[in-house]
């Protein structure tokens, strides 16, 4: 029997409740059960993560991690429920609800790979396409590195990654669920935490033991679906209908509710994207507005049956009809920190620098599946074969929890000669000598009249980049130069309008949320007319962007001309001119007119000389201030003798976007 040291005895102090401080929450309850997971090194790990991936590289102030996320996310889970079961008393919440959710929601992220959604999105796109080539970046990718390895899960993503980690986190404690005795405590498989008093304590009750089937059921509400069979991942078994299981956990379908606490399959307001819009905001903007909506949303939410888009009933997560304009609010507020953070174009340059890197070392670069515990005196085989590179880490737990943002830090401090060309990237990636965004296109997928958009849009990424080649006559570019984005913001529905997927009671509907289960009130979808002054004209923006990876002005300028070109052509071939408007979008930041100071002696120049230059903050473009990018000058002989820094005190936005180059 595998021994583990786990010191188990917080979970025998009953009612003892400690806290922790949060940004958001200003101070969280941990019970005896939630300390006990929180302190597993699966748990743990997400402190190494940040939450917003390489955001920080446009405001520096956004490197929470994915720990305080999912803390917060546990907490909201939480007080959610409560307010429930105070409302719906009949509904028949139980302690043991309560705590699993809450669990789910701590839990939910743990299969997260480095620089936050990088790892199960473009580097596995990117992945795709260096395996097909063969090379990458002009190194030899050699597929054949992976013959004697288990094969990827197809259609993996994080949320696959989070059931394994929490089978992992489990086995830790010496604990695994038993499939065969869903209502019996975990499996005992080592001798950390004992199974039959893993569970919570309340008041002088008798402690209530987490079986089997609450994991399961934790697990279920981490995917947002029922579990899907072993070896397939989440996303294969949504595409394969056969495949589709029932909900184990909570089979009641009078408890089908619980489930769309942290992932709401129905509509995509839940607690997850509560917390990280409302924590993402203050971080990058020192704005409350988003944590300011939540109250409203959490003690006004209760029960009821709604139908879902193929009119099948189910118990849902509804609010007053009152609550609409809040609810179209928070979705557009979903839009705007995509907009303004997430997908940020320095922010998106800098994420294709990380999946370069990545790329780059992988071929070369190797992590241990091996578990040495922290016991001197046990012996551990350092076995070749138990060796995964970058993209295979997330198949095994082991490895797994040791791939975290810090891969780029392993990859630095690296001395062999085949990770050079990755360790030069990421020196590079250091000093912010970011990738370059040289043009942006809007594309307008809904008007009629503009059908070259749409053949753009529909070309694929190498048709779009031979495209541009074809047009360069100097032959300045090269295809490694180029990469080129199709992003896609929207309110959480892509093209449809996500307060519909909202089920609404009005004053005769919230009057019966106290009848028993079955007789609850039906939630209707609000008319759009009833908050027709919130709805934008589109809740999808779409959109064309290219980077240059050279760090030279004129393969930057090439590449501008270039695609310019390019879609000069496809207009030409429906029979249009080029649109002004379009022109407008392939302009490029102009470099710096007037020579400022080096680096190193712009804080002496800032501290001392009457004369302040700058290249970094962003300022309203008036009389008054200077656009970023250009040379910004204060003098003692200036008339104008107002301090520049008080200046930027009164006028400057809150937060700092700093330029890359």
């Amino acid at each position: 029997m595998t021994s583990f040291n786990v010191d188990a005895s917080i979970l025998h102090s009953a009612g003892k409740t400690l806290r922790t401080n949060c940004d958001v929450h200003r101070s969280i309850k941990l019970c005896p059960l939630t300390k006990l997971i929180m302190d597993t090194p699966q748990m743990q790990r997400l402190r190494e993560l940040k939450q917003l991936g390489t955001s920080f590289v446009t405001y520096a102030t956004t490197t929470h991690t994915r720990f305080e996320h999912s803390l917060g996310v546990g907490y909201l889970a939480d007080c959610l429920l409560r307010e429930i079961r105070e409302k719906q008393p009949q509904l028949n919440i139980t302690d043991v609800d309560i705590v699993c959710v809450k669990l789910a929601g701590m839990l939910h992220d743990l299969g997260h790979g480095p620089y936050s959604h990088i790892y199960d999105g473009e580097f596995r796109k990117q992945l795709a396409k260096a395996e097909e080539d063969g090379k990458w970046l002009g190194q030899t990718f050699d597929t054949s590195m992976y013959d004697d390895m288990p094969t990827a899960m197809e259609g993996w993503t994080h949320e696959d990654g989070s059931l394994m980690m929490i089978d992992a986190l489990l086995n830790y404690l010496g604990l695994e669920i038993d499939e065969s005795n869903l209502d019996e405590p975990l499996r005992q498989i080592g001798d950390g935490v004992d199974a039959k008093a893993f569970g919570i304590h309340v008041g002088k009750e008798r402690e209530k033991v987490l079986t089997s089937r609450d994991w399961i059921f934790i697990k279920e509400c981490v995917a947002g679906v029922a579990l899907p069979p072993k070896g397939m991942s989440i996303e294969s078994m949504k595409k394969n209908k056969t495949a589709m299981n029932q909900f184990v956990g909570r089979p009641d379908r009078h408890k089908e509710f619980l489930y769309d606490i942290v992932s709401n399959r129905w509509s995509g307001l839940d607690v997850d994207k509560m917390d990280y819009l409302a924590r993402d905001s203050l971080r990058a903007f020192g704005s409350k507005g988003i944590a300011e909506m939540l109250s409203p949303l959490l003690e006004n939410a209760c029960v009821a049956w709604g139908a879902d888009k193929d009119g099948e009933k189910h118990l849902m997560i509804c609010w007053p009809k009152k609550e609409a304009h809040n609810i179209m609010n928070f979705f557009r507020a979903r839009y705007d920190n995509h907009q303004r953070i997430y997908s940020h174009q320095k922010t998106t340059a800098a994420s294709f620098m990380i999946c370069d890197i990545l790329l780059l070392a992988e071929p070369h670069l190797r992590i241990s599946t091996e578990n040495e515990g922290d016991d001197p005196t046990q012996d551990t085989v350092d076995n070749a074969n138990l060796r995964l590179p970058i993209s295979r880490a997330n198949i095994n737990a082991e490895s797994y929890l040791k791939l975290k943002d810090g891969i780029i830090n392993v990859i630095e401090a690296s001395s062999e000669p085949e990770l050079r060309p990755a360790r030069l990237l990421v020196n590079r990636f250091r000093q912010h000598k970011i990738y370059k965004k040289c043009c942006e296109t809007t594309i307008d997928l809904e008007n009629d009249d503009k059908a070259w958009m749409k053949d753009v849009w529909e070309m694929n990424i190498s048709s779009i980049v031979n495209g541009i080649m074809e047009n360069d006559d100097s032959a300045t570019l090269a295809k490694d130069d180029i990469i080129v984005e199709k992003m896609k913001i929207h309110y959480g529905m892509k093209a449809l309008n996500p307060v519909s997927c909202v089920r609404f009671l009005g004053d005769d509907g919230l009057a019966g949320i106290e009848n028993d289960p079955e007789n609850l009130p039906e939630g209707k979808a609000m008319p759009q007319s009833a908050y027709k002054c919130s709805i934008p004209e589109s809740f999808q923006q779409t959109s064309i962007r290219l980077y240059c990876r050279s760090q030279s002005k004129d393969t930057q300028e090439c590449l501008k001309q270039c695609y310019n070109q390019f879609i000069v052509n496809i207009q030409s071939e429906h029979g249009r001119p080029m649109e002004e408007d379009m022109r407008m979008s392939f302009e490029i930041e102009e470099p710096i007119v007037a020579e400022s100071p080096a680096r190193h002696n712009q804080l002496n120049i800032l501290t001392q000389s009457p004369n302040a230059y700058t290249n970094s903050p962003s300022f309203a473009d008036d009389d008054d201030y200077t656009p970023r990018g250009e040379k910004r000058f204060c003098s003692s002989n200036n008339k104008d003798r107002t301090p520049l820094f008080a200046k930027i005190q009164k006028k400057a936005r809150r937060t700092i976007d700093f330029d890359g180059n």
